[in-house]
């Protein structure tokens, strides 16, 4: 039954990947400025992605790095 439909699923993710990588049909909102443009760095819209793809992970990557230091540290106070 799958096998039947894969390459009509295979179809539908190249064009979803290829709309991904090349928006170009889907750019008409742009046109008509019902998307305000990005003009700043200082808008909200080009930070708030940063934060939350690289900042944010970082962040909890160090709580984490902390949290195994402080238990590294309560293990050996244990031990002595």
């Amino acid at each position: 039954m799958f096998l039947s439909i894969l390459p009509i699923c295979l179809l539908e993710f190249r064009r979803h990947l290829r709309l991904l990588v090349w928006p170009w049909p889907l750019c008409c909102d742009w046109s008509h400025q019902s998307i305000p443009l990005l003009t700043s760095f200082a808008d909200v819209r080009v930070a708030l992605p940063f934060w939350t793809i690289y900042a944010f992970p970082f962040g909890l990557l160090k709580i984490s790095q902390g949290l195994d230091e402080e238990t590294s540290q309560n293990l050996t106070t244990c031990q002595s």
